[in-house]
């Protein structure tokens, strides 16, 4: 029994509601950055802090196109997503 269950195969209900709530909190995340001129602490300058939102946006308009396209298409087997994860293992990278 664990703390929390994994759907490893969602709806496509849900899959638009997490596609979002990642354009909202990446949109928001980007106009937060663009205000304070800070992110998580950090303080940026003004030239940065404009990149680094419009990086955040670009992030929200790829989720808001995701989220009509992506649900239709299924995703990679798990065995192909955990593989690169085992490799990086092996080599000790990953601890």
């Amino acid at each position: 029994m664990s703390f929390v269950e994994i759907d490893w195969k969602p709806s496509q209900k849900h899959l638009r509601g997490f596609g979002t709530a990642c354009v909202v909190a990446f949109g928001a995340l980007g106009a937060w950055v663009m205000w304070r001129h800070s992110i998580f602490g950090m303080a940026l300058g003004s030239d940065t802090a404009f990149r680094v939102a419009l990086g955040l946006w670009t992030l929200a308009v790829v989720c808001g196109v995701l989220r009509f396209t992506a649900p239709t298409q299924r995703p990679l087997p798990e065995p192909l997503t955990a593989f690169p994860l085992l490799q990086s293992a092996r080599q000790g990278r990953h601890r």
